[in-house]
């Protein structure tokens, strides 16, 4: 895709889950982030979609700091809307087994006043991870982070908080690391616009 296509294909992700799920842009009662003045709706119960300000020279640094390369889709998601999800909510076939599984995903948020804040912290978290290959964008039914596995054609993979922190090395990830989605054109079309996704067999 050109970034071109990236930019209008996210566009319109977003776009899809603010008609079809518009609840996911109500402020619930136990909503435990802090929402920016310029991101509430007016009726005080939405926050709001607002164009991102993030350029590609805040992703080369970000990229060059970590000494990472993020795929160009991803490049466009961060750099396209500032945008604050509590949890998402997608349909997964074949996921360990399972069929019509409801999978829900933690993302990295990124708000107008504090652009990239939050990756930066995350990415600074997991130093270890991406020294092994593996970025991550969220967390996957708090089972653990989903991360680009960037050795692998950046497919989507899933690693349990209570295993990968006992890896060592690229090697002992691999062996706990569940594929999840081959791309994140397939997790946004799942996580954003509703279609159901079918697993790799691993």
């Amino acid at each position: 895709m050109t970034k071109k296509e990236c930019k209008d294909f996210i566009e319109n992700c977003f776009k899809t889950l603010e008609k079809n799920y518009p609840e996911k842009f109500y402020i619930s009662s136990n909503f435990y982030r802090e929402i920016p003045e310029e991101m509430i709706d007016n009726d005080k119960n939405k926050w709001k979609l607002i164009e991102s300000n993030v350029s590609e020279e805040d992703i080369a640094r970000l990229e060059e700091y970590f000494q990472v390369k993020l795929p160009e889709l991803y490049k466009a998601f961060i750099s396209s809307y500032f945008y604050l999800f509590d949890k998402l909510e997608g349909i997964v076939d074949n996921f360990n087994g399972y069929d019509d599984y409801d999978m829900e995903v933690d993302i990295i948020n990124q708000t107008p006043d504090k652009p990239l804040d939050e990756i930066y912290h995350i990415f600074n978290e997991c130093k270890e991870l991406l020294k092994f290959g593996y970025i991550p964008i969220g967390d996957l039914d708090d089972i653990g982070p989903i991360c680009f596995d960037v050795l692998n054609n950046y497919r989507l993979v899933l690693l349990d908080h209570e295993e990968y922190y006992q890896c060592k090395s690229r090697e002992e990830l691999e062996e706990i690391a569940m594929i999840v989605f081959g791309d994140f054109k397939n997790f946004l079309e799942c996580f954003f616009c509703g279609l159901k996704y079918v697993c790799e067999d691993i």
